[in-house]
């Protein structure tokens, strides 16, 4: 069985036959849920869940205008809201994973991506995915049991770009055993 180690709660080592693998686990997870999220966006299978306590929100005009813009994305995503008074939204239902906590940051990021350029006739899934991601994601300095190490480096092997987060900062780092032997002759 392979070994792994968290360092700082924020990295994870493994080996490989010619030596060391170290994995950011924040821009692993991060891909790992970008590309599960495209993939069941795709195919249709975003499940909602229903909230027992309904979240009110109250956005500004042009804010409210994008969620009118984005409303079928949105609810492709999972949620379910409906309008409320002049400038609110009630959020009824959230994609699976998501804990009630959250649904405002989430949307507060789609929104100021939206809002500060990008452009709503821009592949707005892609834009839901990636602040999905950012927001579900294992953070930095998050302890892991080693079988939550290991599912993550499993599946992240799986993605169809593993070393590259989505901000396009790398996630793997190898050492090699030569690497490593120079250390120790220096």
């Amino acid at each position: 069985t392979k070994s792994f180690i968290q360092l700082a709660k924020s990295y994870i080592i493994t080996t490989l036959k010619s030596g060391l693998i170290i994995i950011n686990q924040k821009l692993a997870h991060e891909r790992i849920l970008y590309e599960k999220y495209l993939e069941q966006y795709d195919n249709r299978l975003i499940a909602s869940q229903q909230l027992l306590f309904p979240v009110n929100i109250s956005l500004t005009i042009k804010e409210l205008s994008i969620i009118k813009e984005i409303e079928s994305e949105l609810k492709n995503f999972g949620f379910e809201f409906e309008y409320f008074g002049k400038s609110g939204i009630v959020i009824n239902g959230s994609p699976m994973d998501m804990s009630e906590s959250r649904i405002p940051s989430l949307l507060d990021e789609i929104l100021s991506r939206f809002q500060d350029g990008a452009d709503l006739d821009t592949d707005r899934k892609l834009v839901f995915a990636r602040s999905m991601a950012h927001q579900l994601c294992i953070k930095l300095g998050q302890k892991l049991e080693r079988s939550e190490m290991e599912e993550l480096t499993d599946a992240l092997f799986s993605c169809q770009i593993p070393d590259i987060s989505i901000d396009g900062e790398q996630i793997i780092k190898t050492i090699s055993l030569g690497e490593i032997q120079e250390k120790f002759l220096s």
